[in-house]
Order: structure tokens, then sequence, then C-alpha cells
């Protein structure tokens, strides 16, 4: 299993002891892992000022928060950890996100989700609203992002890794790099990391059909075998792929589909006490974007606990149809280029 060696941070500019902070720095000093903190600010009225009014404002803002990145930086070093810093003024934060993404590969990306006016993370029960700059991220990041609720702080005690037995043929181990293996590596080496207890679930999408009148019996019968036939197969991967991460009979969670599989999988949470739930992001394409496949879509909706969202091992390669990526590299290199880099 590969160590956790990289942990790209993006900072919320208000919020100066998130949950994020917390969690990577906990992270960092039991993986010996190296901190990237990624700080983007941006002020909409300082925009719509006079040239040499938006000028000063800027600098002025820029210098704010460079001067508390650079003092949480010497405090995290003295401590013994390995960082870098990055100051953007941006309006578009996953932008910048994405291309540190694509340029340095990182193990893990974590992003503070914050409601604006509630930056302190009281939600009780209810999700924080995830911003569009949230939706872009969860869409176009290539490497595993968590996504933090603030009220969710802390490392992980129950760990939940959401397999897609749908997607590959029963095999005594998933093949090495496939969406499964690194649902299921990614999760495992949170869990040693964070001392936590692992499990499997998987919601079967597809209902028992009803029984139709006899004149259509014939047809009846073939799409209950049909049935019968891939939940049965599904029930054989989902074991398989529980057994080839030795995770116990009693972690490996079969739910049935009493109703949909975001929902299932939101009770299964709440039942269960799970603290992180690993999810693949199967992509879609639909009128020249990338869109998340919807169980993951509905997810991010509710968000009933942290979420580490894992795209396919080709995602990275496939996001260059989509995104020009060497003018992103491009126009953050230049503004790294022309700032003072903690």
């Amino acid at each position: 299993m590969k160590p956790l060696k990289k942990i790209l941070l993006v900072l919320y500019p208000e919020l100066r002891n998130s949950a994020g902070l917390r969690l990577a720095r906990q992270l960092a000093e039991r993986s010996g892992a190296q901190l990237q903190l990624l700080l983007c600010v941006f002020d909409p009225m300082v925009e719509l000022a006079a040239a040499r009014v938006q000028q000063l404002a800027k600098a002025q803002l820029l210098q704010q928060h460079s001067l508390w990145l650079d003092q949480l930086a010497a405090q995290w070093r003295n401590a013994g950890l390995q960082l870098q810093c990055e100051l953007f003024w941006t309006e578009h934060a996953e932008e910048a996100v994405v291309a540190r993404a694509l340029e340095q590969m990182p193990d893990l990306v974590i992003r503070d989700l914050v409601t604006p006016g509630n930056e302190h993370g009281e939600h009780g029960e209810h999700a924080p609203a995830l911003s569009m700059s949230d939706w872009r991220l969860a869409r176009l990041c290539p490497a595993p992002l968590l996504l933090l609720r603030q009220d969710r702080a802390g490392l992980p005690r129950r760990i939940a890794v959401a397999a897609d037995v749908g997607v590959e043929a029963a095999t005594p181990t998933p093949a090495a790099g496939s969406i499964n293996d690194l649902l299921a590596t990614t999760a495992l080496r949170m869990a040693i990391y964070a001392g936590a207890e692992t499990h499997a679930v998987y919601s079967f999408p597809y209902r028992r059909p009803n029984r139709r009148p006899s004149v259509v019996v014939g047809i009846s019968a073939s799409i209950s075998r049909l049935h019968r036939e891939v939940h049965d197969a599904a029930v054989e991967n989902f074991h398989q792929f529980a057994r080839a991460y030795s995770l116990p009979e009693e972690r490996a969670h079969w739910l049935d589909p009493q109703q949909e599989p975001a929902l299932a999988l939101q009770q299964f949470v709440r039942e269960q006490h799970i603290d992180l739930l690993v999810l693949g992001s199967r992509q879609h394409r639909r009128l020249e974007r990338l869109l998340l496949g919807s169980v993951s879509e509905s997810l991010l909706r509710q968000l009933p606990c942290n979420l580490l969202l894992v795209k396919p091992p080709q995602f990275a390669e496939d996001l260059h149809r989509y995104v020009d990526v060497p003018a992103l590299r491009q126009r953050y290199d230049e503004q790294a280029a022309s700032a003072d880099v903690a």
C-alpha cells in the first residue's frame, strides 16, 4: 500500500482554526507527509475599484493573509513538519487547486466546507451547503478529495468504503489500480494513520420486479431471473471485495434496495456512526462538462458525514479533454513566480 507522502490543504481565508488545518497536521505528524498549504483570496469589491485603488487594496489584503500564512508555516516547521505555502488572488479557488493537483499529484487534497455566515460550522443535523467552487472542485479534482464538515472535526474513528461491485467482474482480488482497488487502499491507508475501524458497504441499486398479470408472465419471469442473476453476482463480487482486503464479515454491509442507494447510504452512515465515507465518483459527460455519478451528487447535497471522493485511474488524462490544462498551469505558475512563497 502506497504511504501518504504529500497532502494538499486548501485553506479558507476567514477560518484560522478549521477542521482541515487540524486534520492535516495530525495526518502529517503520523505519516511524515509533506504539506502544501494553498490559500486563495478574492474580494469582488476590490475588483470594482479604480486601478490605483484596486492595486493598493489587493496588495494590502494579500499582505495580511501572507503574514498569517508565514506565521502558521513557522509554527508548524518548528514542530518538525515539512511544508510549503502558496497564496493566490483568484475568484476560482478550484482552478488553483486543480492546477496544483495536476502538477504535484498529492496523495490527498483536503478542503474545508463552510457555509457563508456560519464559518464556525454549527450545522447541527443540517449539512453545509456546497458553493459552486466546491461543486466544481468535486467534479474536477484529479487527486483523492476529502471534504470536511466543520462539525465533524478530528481523526475519523469509523471509515466506510462504498465499493462499486457493479464495475468489475468477480475476481478474487480487484485489479491493482482499478477503481475498487483505489477505493479500498485509500480507505485502509486513512484508517492506518487515524487508528480507525474500516467497513465496506454496497447499496444494490435494483429493486425486485413486481409481479405482473398472467398476460405478461413470460416477460415478468425473464426480468425476475435477470434480476436474481445480477443480484447474486453482485453479492459474490461484494464479498470477494471484502475478503480481498481482509475486512471481516461483520464489517461488510450489503444493503438491499428498500430505497434509493444514496438514501440507503445516508441511513447506513447514521446507524453505523460512520465518520468518513470513501466513495468513487464515476464520471459522466453531459453538455460538454463533467458530472459526478448520481449517488455521489446526492450524497454531496446531504453530506451525512465527511466524504473522501476518489476518481477513476484515467481521470487526470481525461481531464485534458475538458480543461485547458497548460493554460491553467501557466496562469498559476505566473502568480506563484511573482509572489513570495513560504
